[in-house]
C-alpha cells in the first residue's frame, strides 16, 4: 500500500524536524561534556597545586620546629633560660616524639615559640576547599547523568510517538477538511 505524495512529504518533514531536534540536544550534550572536562581539567589543576602547597608548607612546619627545637637544646646547654621553663617542655616533648601534633602543643607553651598554627591554618583551608570543589565536581556529572538521562527518556518518547501517531492531513488532501 502506498502513501500519497503529500503524507509521505508531511512524515518526512517530521522526521527531519524530530531529526534536527536530536541534533541540537546532543550539540548541547556535548558542550555540557566539554564543560565538564573544561571543569574537571582546571579542579585537578587546583587539586595538584593545592597538594603542593599543603607539602611546602609542612615541610616548612617542620624546618620550623626543628629550627625552634635546636635552639632551645642550645639555650639549655648555655643556661640562657630558666631550667624549669625549658626542662618540663623538653621532656613532655621527648615523651610524646612519636605525635607531631603533641610536639606542636608542647612547643607552643614554651614562650618565645611560634606554633606553625599559620601553616596549619592554611592545610585546613585548602582541605575546606578542596572538598567544595570535589563537592561542585560530584554535582556537575550527576547534572550530566540525569541530562543524559532526560534525552534517553525524550528519544525513546519521540520514537514510540512517531511510530503510534497517524500522520496528519497534508495541505492539499481536501478528504481530511472540514466541510
Amino acid at each position: 500500500m502506498m502513501c500519497p505524495p503529500q503524507m509521505r512529504a508531511v512524515a518526512e518533514a517530521t522526521i527531519n524536524e524530530l531529526k534536527d531536534r536530536l541534533k541540537d540536544r546532543q550539540k548541547a550534550l556535548d558542550d555540557l561534556e566539554r564543560l565538564f572536562g573544561d571543569e574537571k581539567a582546571r579542579w585537578q589543576a587546583q587539586h595538584e597545586a593545592d597538594r603542593a602547597e599543603i607539602l611546602a608548607l609542612n615541610q616548612r612546619l617542620f624546618e620550623h620546629n626543628d629550627a625552634s627545637i635546636g635552639k632551645l637544646k642550645v639555650r639549655a646547654r648555655a643556661g640562657s633560660c630558666s631550667s624549669a621553663a625549658v626542662a618540663r617542655p623538653l621532656r613532655s616533648l621527648v615523651a610524646c616524639a612519636g605525635s607531631a601534633r603533641c610536639a606542636q602543643d608542647q612547643l607552643s607553651r614554651i614562650p618565645g615559640v611560634d606554633s606553625g598554627v599559620t601553616g596549619a591554618l592554611e592545610a585546613d583551608t585548602l582541605r575546606k576547599q578542596m572538598g567544595q570543589q570535589s563537592d561542585e565536581l560530584a554535582a556537575l556529572r550527576a547534572k550530566i547523568e540525569q541530562q543524559e538521562a532526560d534525552r534517553r527518556v525524550l528519544e525513546k518518547a519521540h520514537s514510540e510517538e512517531v511510530i503510534d501517531q497517524p500522520l496528519a492531513p497534508g495541505p492539499g488532501d481536501e478528504s481530511m477538511r472540514p466541510r
